[in-house]
């Protein structure tokens, strides 16, 4: 229980909001015994047997360490959608790295918009790019939460969750958010990000979904795990 919610709560928030993120119910029984396949329950995450086919994110929440499965991609105007499934039911979506929706956790992000810059437009821009997100939040269904989100990169911190990579290859950005009236401003975020290569990637994020809320990620791999291992 990574997120630290009732399975049973998560499991039903998930089932109803998988509509609401542009999913269905339909074969979700299907979904969740592919998940518990790929995710052995039981397992430590930093031990468990990962399949080299999968692609995955290796998650940190205080001294908690746990693995969501990539169990899908969706392609939207804004670009494509990592969906990401733990073995109890939460379901995490990513789009260039940035949250934009977020079930069966003790605070949920349902219908999220946003259009930021590219990584490589907010390098270039050492006074910071803002941009607009808009999100839906559970519990109490805060509708359209308006949150001005500002970019900047930053430099590569000296502490991190990352594993397995040198934190100086990556370029390293911060983002701060100013939050419609009423509502708990979302803490910063830092994100480690590839640009070496023609498509920018998102390798490492610390993000918050709530004040009391963050977690760490890291895409991972069965190649990562043993690179992780050999470092130590």
């Amino acid at each position: 229980m990574f997120f630290s919610a009732p399975f049973s709560r998560r499991l039903l928030s998930v089932v109803a909001g998988l509509v609401v993120l542009g999913g269905c119910s339909t074969g979700m029984n299907a979904m969740v015994d592919s998940v518990r396949q790929v995710l052995p329950r039981g397992q430590a995450a930093d031990s468990a047997a990962l399949d080299a086919r999968f692609a995955y994110i290796r998650i940190t929440r205080g001294g908690h360490v746990g693995l969501l499965w990539r169990g899908s991609t969706e392609q939207g105007p804004e670009g494509t959608v990592e969906v990401y499934y733990s073995g109890f039911g939460e379901v995490v979506r990513l789009l260039d790295g940035r949250l934009v929706g977020a079930l069966g956790l003790n605070t949920e992000w349902r219908k999220v918009s946003l259009t930021a810059p590219s990584w490589r437009t907010a390098s270039a821009a050492a006074q910071g790019v803002s941009f607009v997100r808009v999100r839906d939040v559970m519990p109490g269904y805060r509708s359209g939460v308006r949150d001005e989100v500002t970019v900047r990169p930053i430099a590569a911190p000296s502490r991190t969750a990352l594993r397995a990579v040198d934190p100086g290859a990556l370029a390293w950005f911060e983002e701060r958010t100013a939050t419609s009236a009423g509502d708990a401003p979302v803490p910063v975020a830092r994100y480690g990000v590839d640009l070496a290569g023609a498509q920018e990637q998102v390798i490492y994020a610390e993000q918050c979904l709530a004040v009391d809320l963050c977690f760490t990620w890291q895409r991972w791999s069965a190649a990562m795990q043993q690179a992780s291992v050999d470092r130590r």
